[in-house]
């Protein structure tokens, strides 16, 4: 019986294992299939966007209408129609990408498994060998410095150490085509490693912070830099850095962008990160890695501090960088460090427990400071803080140019009224110049409502006049500008825009906008796309972590849309409300915030405020020859005002494209 019930016993043992591998092997065949549907979807959105711009651009205008007369005129040769089947195209494309409204509601970042890397490991293979350095060009320019500063990099070697792992980070260094660099060893005993004068091997007896402030106060360079072994440098990471320096003597923190390396020094998952930004390093330390720190400066905010294990060097950025000027932080947007994975594109593991730390660590952060927040935990090392709202609220004022089409005004207003969770609104709907009688009979009816007023503006649409004059009219302490083509997704949208907006430092508060299909509409101006400015990530599903999470991230960004808008009144006056005169229907919400950045603001982009946008849906499109002229009128304009600004957004790095709104990588060898 004994032998019996053995049997079984390893059996049942044997089913189990099978079983397992069995489950284990069909949840990486549903990940794979999820990542390469989620593949698809990202090549029809980029195949819909190029239809669109074919679409939009004068030449297929153009092209409509001597099609149109061809066909009027001769007789048909085939039964051809582009544009029937484009615009078959796009409706299957969006078909394949529709959303329930509830996904848009997420405060969290998707399952990231789910998603190949948003730049793949191919065009990133051919771009690195675009980026190769030139080490003539390098020694002949350091000949001529007069004092290059020297880097002290700083290296903690582990108990038992993986020496094949510490050896690719100290070749890195002796790689090096500017040679100026010393490397400190932390080690409990020296082990057999290449000997070289600039490697010092420091015995240490402490824990690894106690040792990095000992270092601090017996160093003689003036900037250190930390590693981790099995990690690399770029061979041309110190010529970049003492340049940086060299130029800039104001600086006390750098930072550069970076990549992975797999065992088989495949490099993938770059990390292209944009210029000094605090809200977005609240929400993810994206200056991790390659930090190189001005050593007395370090010294005199008392260096590490052991109170939050594991997020160490986190905390000790977040003090020093709270109280330095977006002057003295430098951002170097090249690859000079390399990130040691043991498989490629598996990026780096999320770790929950330094989450949770980290959280803990931005609220006693702004305790310190005097500001009460709550943090949330949104995704993969991702946070939240919530700013809280005063007990009374202010008053908001909310703007709304109109003209006709009801059916859009009526959504937007009973949202407003119905659907927003905001005790203290008022409405003020500007109508210029409506001619139905149904919409003439609802803004008669409406207006009876206390909390909305209607104003009279006849004459030629001019958005920016309709708006300034809003203001003039307005109760509140804080505005609201929104398109009539709104739609509210959920209650507290308003709520969250109102508590960044009264934040003194931000100047304007831009929402997550989605078109009717669920797909992503605005999530952030980006200057110089196709010579102008674009909606990054425009088109892309609700549910795509995109690129680094940008699109569940609040940020900072040069401009937002001003079809939801939010901002404090005085601020809106003090800078002189839009510009009436120059920019009467485009750009006007993107010279707005340069304007705002230029005074000193910040503007402010929420993923945590989301509405549906019909974009242009009441007034129509571009496309006639008057509406062509003056859009082009006020693009000589804009290019005037801001010049090479407009090229150079400091919230989007070089490395990529400004061809279109997807962060794909730029090409050097061809001008955009």
């Amino acid at each position: 019986m004994a032998v019996k019930n053995q049997r079984v016993r390893v059996y049942m043992s044997n089913q189990n294992e099978g079983h397992d591998q069995v489950s284990a092997t069909s949840k990486a065949a549903l990940s794979e299939t999820r990542r390469q549907l989620n593949q698809h979807r990202r090549w029809l959105l980029q195949l819909q966007n190029q239809t669109q711009r074919l679409r939009s651009g004068i030449i297929w205008q153009l092209g409509r209408r001597l099609h149109y007369w061809l066909l009027r005129w001769l007789p048909s040769i085939d039964n051809s129609n582009p544009e029937r089947e484009l615009q078959d195209l796009n409706q299957q494309i969006k078909q394949q990408q529709n959303l329930p409204a509830s996904a848009l509601l997420m405060h969290n970042i998707p399952e990231v498994s789910d998603y190949p890397p948003w730049i793949g490991a191919e065009p990133y293979a051919r771009w690195c060998k675009t980026q190769i350095p030139d080490p003539q060009k390098i020694q002949d320019e350091q000949v001529l410095w007069q004092e290059p500063p020297v880097l002290g990099f700083v290296l903690w070697v582990p108990a038992k150490p993986d020496l094949q792992l510490l050896d690719k980070t100290l070749q890195s260094l002796l790689h090096q085509i500017v040679p100026h660099w010393s490397l400190y060893l932390l080690t409990h005993e020296a082990p057999a490693l290449p000997q070289d004068s600039r490697i010092q091997h420091v015995t240490i007896t402490t824990t690894e912070i106690q040792a990095f402030n000992q270092l601090l106060a017996t160093a003689q360079e003036s900037w250190l830099a930390w590693l981790k072994p099995g990690d690399q440098l770029a061979e041309d990471a110190t010529y970049q850095i003492s340049k940086h320096l060299l130029v800039r003597p104001h600086i006390r923190f750098l930072y550069s962008d970076e990549d992975c390396i797999d065992e088989q020094n495949q490099y993938s998952n770059p990390d292209f990160k944009p210029d000094w930004d605090m809200d977005l390093f609240y929400a993810r330390d994206y200056t991790a890695n390659l930090g190189v720190y001005h050593r007395e400066t370090l010294l005199n905010i008392g260096g590490f501090s052991e109170q939050y294990p594991g997020c160490e060097s986190y905390e000790l950025r977040l003090r020093l960088c709270a109280d330095l000027t977006s002057g003295q932080i430098c951002h170097i947007p090249k690859v000079l460090y390399h990130v040691y994975q043991k498989a490629q594109g598996a990026g780096v593991p999320a770790n929950s427990a330094k989450t949770n730390q980290r959280s803990q660590l931005l609220l006693d952060y702004f305790a310190s400071r005097k500001q009460v927040v709550s943090i949330q935990i949104i995704g993969q090392d991702c946070l939240r803080v919530v700013y809280p709202l005063p007990d009374t609220l202010p008053k908001v004022s909310i703007i709304i140019p109109t003209r006709d089409n009801l059916a859009l005004l009526t959504t937007t207003i009973n949202g407003l009224l119905e659907h927003t969770d905001y005790p203290d609104l008022e409405i003020l709907i500007m109508d210029n110049d409506s001619q139905k009688a149904e919409t003439q009979t609802y803004l008669k009816n409406i207006g009876q409502n206390p909390q909305v007023r209607v104003f009279p503006m006849p004459g030629a649409f001019n958005y920016s006049k309709l708006n300034n004059h809003g203001v003039e009219q307005a109760q509140g302490e804080i505005i609201a500008l929104l398109n009539n083509d709104l739609k509210i997704i959920h209650p507290d949208w308003l709520k969250e825009m109102v508590s960044q907006a009264l934040r003194p430092e931000v100047g304007a508060v831009g929402a997550k906008l989605y078109y009717a299909d669920g797909q992503l509409q605005h999530a952030g101006v980006i200057l110089g796309i196709r010579g102008m400015a674009g909606h990054v990530f425009k088109g892309v599903s609700a549910l795509d972590p995109a690129y680094a999470f940008k699109p569940f991230l609040v940020q900072n960004y040069s401009a937002v849309t001003g079809a939801c808008l939010v901002m404090r009144r005085n601020v809106y006056q003090q800078i002189g409300g839009l510009d009436e005169i120059h920019l009467k229907v485009a750009f006007n919400d993107i010279d707005l915030c340069l304007r705002l950045r230029e005074a000193g603001y910040h503007i402010l982009w929420t993923p945590h405020a989301a509405l549906y946008h019909l974009e242009s849906a009441s007034r129509g499109m571009d496309t006639r020859l008057k509406q062509f002229l003056r859009l082009r009128a006020e693009l000589a304009y804009m290019r005037k005002r801001w010049g090479t600004a407009l090229n150079n957004d400091p919230f989007y790095n070089p490395n990529l494209s400004l061809n279109d709104e997807f962060c794909q990588l730029h090409d050097p060898l061809h001008k955009e």
